[in-house]
């Protein structure tokens, strides 16, 4: 047969030698040929290998070490063979291929299947209400799937005493709001601060002063604008700073309560109807019709339409209520108060207040926009201009934790010399819940007051779905009538009369741990919210089940920014989707790098194996010629 040997060593070996020679030589035979062709002796550090590169032996034939006819045989030393298998060169190729695809593939893997965060946004919503302002911070991510995004609150900053009170002296306003700014904006980084919007929605108090004091509500609003301009790095548009409208407020309300019972999701899912019972006014929203004077619209959430229906009733908050509550009384006691202003008035019976209890009313309460008449003249404003910071305080201590850091110490108070009418408490069950229910009767309502809102139950819808109420009031009063244990009606009303049976040192003696001034208001905040749900609401035995009290739907709190930030975000271009650290193609290209790595990794183990087994199993080491 003809074969090739070809020399890969130096000097007078080197080069190469075609040979014709029987398959029954052997391996000796064509190595001492060619070095007798060569002209060399013949050494014993001389192998030949095959055109696998394995090691022949040298005392086989060339038939039994499969060389075939053509093939080409290598003359090199043992001394490389050697160096070749003590972990040599073909060890480390095929470690290091190993090591190469294997940690490859696992950190291309981990880069692509990394859960690609989208965009942070945040977004502030200001409640500017009449007897506190709150700071709300929300968050939510830049994809709106659904077209409305997924808002969460992040953060919120109590302010005790309204906007309203602010009026006279405008330039304390930066005080005011100082402390939660700073609070809120420590929670933002600072590279989001230009595109997170700040918006303020002044409500009720404020609707009452911009009616009656146009210039002094223009001039806070104003100066609201200019502080947060100047002092903070959010988007403020002039625009998002205003006072909200009946109808904004309680739509907002709404939209939060459906966002937090997930119904917009489920679109087949009726919506609830929701209460809200503030300072100076309260909301009723549904999203049916109401037919009427009711404002309706349509508004679109996670794709889906929705036409809301809500009605603000103004007046009829807790606070401007007591106003109308009290001047009825004091009108019908025929003192001479109102025409005289004098500041020893003889007493007026409140039967809602424990007997025991006498209280100095300032006449600016029963004076007010809310008891305007055909008789007055001007109302007086420093009902709505003024707060009582350490009532306020109270109140909401009662039921959460109030920083005295987040109190303004330039509001205006009461003044000590202002004009009082007496009250003195009678604990009269029936005239209380007759007096407060008059509140609620349209014609008493209409002939006498000519400011503000009637309200009753023949204006509103049919109850045929769940009635979510949600306030601070209902807040503060539930832990002390237990609105949240799902009394009955029968159990709810007589927690509410007996409250209002309880004599003086009765009732302090029931609600021991209560503030004084805060358990002589008990009977009056029940009775009237008794006589909101009753009177106002035409709610009854049947259609109480209802009714749902909460501070919070789903561990979280309900309050309208947070509707009307899930509005918002509906108007909000949608964010591109973030892009991913690896493309599919380029994660496609990698694998495969890396998996070429790995089985060049395998080639290279199997050919060092098969090389070192056929070494040993020729003993390489021993090539002494015979």
């Amino acid at each position: 047969m003809k074969i090739t040997v070809w020399s890969v060593l130096s000097g007078k070996v080197s080069g190469h030698l075609v040979i014709n020679i029987p398959a029954t030589h052997t391996i000796r035979k064509v190595l001492s040929t060619y070095c007798n062709y060569k002209g060399v002796s013949q050494s014993d550090g001389y192998v030949i290998r095959s055109r696998d590169n394995l090691v022949l032996n040298p005392n086989k034939t060339l038939k039994q070490t499969g060389v075939q006819e053509g093939d080409t045989l290598t003359l090199g030393l043992i001394e490389d063979e050697h160096q070749a298998f003590a972990y040599g060169s073909w060890w480390i190729v095929m470690l290091a291929s190993f090591i190469i695809g294997i940690i490859g593939l696992i950190i291309a893997c981990w880069i692509f299947l990394q859960p690609v965060q989208p965009p942070l946004k945040f977004g502030i919503v200001i409640d500017a209400g009449s007897s506190h302002s709150e700071v709300f911070l929300f968050t939510w991510n830049g994809e709106k799937p659904l077209g409305t995004a997924d808002v969460e609150l992040y953060h919120q900053c109590l302010i005790v005493g309204g906007i309203t009170s602010f009026a006279t002296h405008i330039d304390d306003l930066g005080k005011y709001f100082g402390h939660c700014i700073s609070e809120v904006s420590a929670q933002i980084p600072s590279k989001l601060h230009a595109r997170t919007p700040l918006y303020v929605g002044a409500t009720a108090g404020m609707r009452i002063l911009s009616k009656f004091d146009p210039k002094g509500a223009d001039g806070i609003l104003m100066s609201v604008r200019e502080f947060l301009g100047r002092n903070t790095t959010f988007q403020v548009d002039p625009n998002n700073v205003g006072i909200l409208s009946g109808f904004q407020e309680g739509a907002s309300g709404w939209i939060a309560v459906n966002y937090l019972l997930n119904k917009f999701k489920q679109p087949r899912t009726k919506t609830a109807f929701t209460l809200d019972v503030g300072g100076a006014s309260v909301q009723v929203t549904s999203e049916l019709p109401s037919g009427g004077h009711w404002q309706s619209s349509n508004v679109t959430l996670f794709n889906h339409p929705y036409q809301i229906s809500s009605q603000s009733f103004l007046c009829y908050g807790v606070h401007e209520a007591s106003h109308r509550y009290h001047y009825l009384l004091v009108n019908e006691s025929n003192t001479d108060m109102l025409e005289t202003s004098t500041a020893t008035p003889a007493a007026t019976v409140d039967p809602c207040l424990a007997e025991g209890v006498t209280r100095e009313l300032p006449v600016s309460e029963i004076t007010g926009p809310c008891t305007l008449t055909r008789a007055s003249t001007e109302p007086d404003l420093t009902g709505i201009i003024t707060v009582n910071i350490a009532k306020l305080r109270k109140i909401f201590q009662s039921f959460m934790k109030v920083n005295d850091d987040h109190v303004p110490t330039a509001l205006n108070t009461p003044k000590e010399d202002a004009d009082f009418v007496v009250i003195e408490g009678s604990s009269d069950l029936v005239k209380c819940e007759q007096r407060v229910r008059q509140l609620f009767n349209y014609e008493t309502c209409n002939s006498t007051f000519i400011y503000g809102d009637c309200m009753h139950a023949g204006l509103m819808p049919a109850i045929n779905r769940t009635v979510v109420a949600f306030s601070r009031l209902f807040r503060h009063l539930n832990p002390l009538l237990h609105f949240g244990s799902e009394p009955s009606f029968a159990q709810f009303k007589d927690v509410v009369f007996n409250v209002c049976s309880l004599k003086a040192d009765e009732l302090f003696a029931t609600y021991p741990g209560l503030d004084k001034d805060l358990a002589e208001d008990l009977c009056f905040d029940s009775m009237y919210v008794y006589s909101l749900l009753t009177a106002g609401l035409g709610i009854s035995n049947a259609t109480w089940p209802a009714i749902q009290f909460t501070a919070e739907v789903n561990n979280s709190e309900v309050v309208w920014p947070l509707g009307f930030m899930v509005n918002a975000t509906s108007s909000f271009p949608s964010e591109p989707p973030p892009k991913l650290p690896l493309s599919i193609g380029t994660f496609t290209l990698l694998c495969l790098l890396f998996l070429a790595f790995i089985l060049s990794g395998a080639l290279f183990l199997y050919h060092s194996l098969k090389i070192h087994n056929h070494s040993v199993s020729y003993q390489r080491c021993d090539h002494h010629l015979a």
